[in-house]
């Protein structure tokens, strides 16, 4: 978002269950003139909860338990939808958000 990294999805594959975080950055900026920043010091990473991965979308969950307590201690967990739209490139739906614009994600190369 703003050029900036947003998101980190992280997934891994022991060859029986797929695992993996999610990483989501806080973006800010002090006035409407400034630039956008990322605060990493309030991003921490959360597990993927029950992922599931088809050849071209992976769908999992998150807790959102932790996301800004204490409003959301009670809340149930956030479900995303990742699908592959190019080489190195996917789109991220938050699918909790009633259809709100994806997210466009491209692979770092790790």
């Amino acid at each position: 978002m703003y050029d900036l990294p947003a998101v980190v999805l992280t997934v891994r594959d022991d060859g029986r269950k797929l695992s993996g975080t999610i990483l989501f950055h806080f973006l800010h900026r002090n006035t409407e003139h400034d630039p956008w920043q990322v605060d990493t010091k309030h991003s921490i990473p959360l597990p993927l909860i029950d992922p599931k991965f088809d050849g071209k979308t992976i769908s999992f969950q998150v807790s959102h338990k932790g996301a800004h307590p204490p409003r959301t201690l009670n809340d149930p967990p956030s479900s995303f939808l990742m699908r592959l739209t190019g080489k190195g490139e996917a789109e991220l739906l938050n699918l909790s958000e009633n259809g709100g614009p994806g997210l466009k994600m491209v692979r770092d190369g790790k």
